[in-house]
């Protein structure tokens, strides 16, 4: 497969547990938003349509603008913010695993979204910008992708809960091409793990060759900890507000 590269890849974190910018709403869930050239892409819309949008104003980033929305899985704090995200942006793509009920493909359509189902492969979504397909999680939880985009030095990958395995989404993502992950910015959902297997997670992390870590939302604070202890040059702490990302190869944040 021949992979198209972006010039530009930024992401502003518009719903999270915590703010980074004391202006922002806070709540849990997860949403960010991705501008690449010509593309303006959202990930997930938390749990509030309310704070979401009023996010978005702060970004300065109006709901016709968008041009895809993309949900992680089929939980309340993902995707409870779209219905009235698809009233103010009629007709809008989403592009949904085909684990998702087909109750709520149902809802999308009834909304006024456009439903665009992802497989279990790794996906094309658009130029440079990849779903590492539907895959199945642990433990009895909705299946979920993660999005990934194609920079010349390497992968950007955002990630709503990991519940398939952090390790597992991001193998998927380097078995399109062996890359190193520029920036891992999501959900781990290392909460409910032992110290133990934490730091077994951070020691498979490692070799992954991860030069930006961005755990958020449900990754937990210890597993937090853990991680910016065991990648203390690697980490980045974000939330509801957060700006950073690429432009031209170079890496820069808010």
């Amino acid at each position: 497969m021949t992979i198209e590269t972006l010039s530009t890849c930024r992401i502003t974190v518009l719903y999270d547990n915590r703010a980074h910018v004391e202006a922002y709403d806070s709540g849990w869930g997860f949403s960010c938003l991705i501008e690449t050239e010509g593309r303006l892409l959202l990930f997930d819309t938390g749990e509030s349509s309310e704070a979401l949008l009023a996010n978005m104003e702060r970004a300065k980033v109006r709901p016709r603008q968008l041009d895809a929305v993309v949900l992680s899985h089929e939980h309340w704090d993902h995707i409870d913010g779209l219905e009235r995200l698809l009233y103010v942006r009629p007709n809008l793509e989403v592009v949904l695993g085909k684990g998702f009920s087909e109750e709520f493909k149902q809802e999308v359509q009834i909304w006024g979204g456009r439903v665009r189902e992802v497989g279990p492969d790794v996906t094309p979504l658009f130029p440079g910008i990849f779903s590492t397909g539907d895959m199945p999680s642990l433990n009895d939880r909705p299946s979920e992708q993660g999005v990934f985009f194609a920079l010349s030095g390497g992968w950007m990958t955002v990630v709503g809960c990991s519940h398939p395995g952090i390790v597992a989404m991001l193998s998927r993502v380097r078995s399109l091409a062996e890359r190193p992950i520029e920036l891992l910015l999501g959900g781990f959902h290392l909460k409910d793990m032992s110290e133990e297997e934490i730091r077994g997670t951070a020691d498979q992390l490692a070799e992954l060759e991860i030069r930006r870590l961005a755990p958020t939302h449900c990754t937990g604070e210890a597993a937090e900890a853990i991680l910016k202890e065991r990648f203390p040059k690697e980490f980045i702490e974000v939330g509801a507000g957060w700006r950073g990302g690429f432009e031209h190869d170079s890496f820069s944040m808010d």
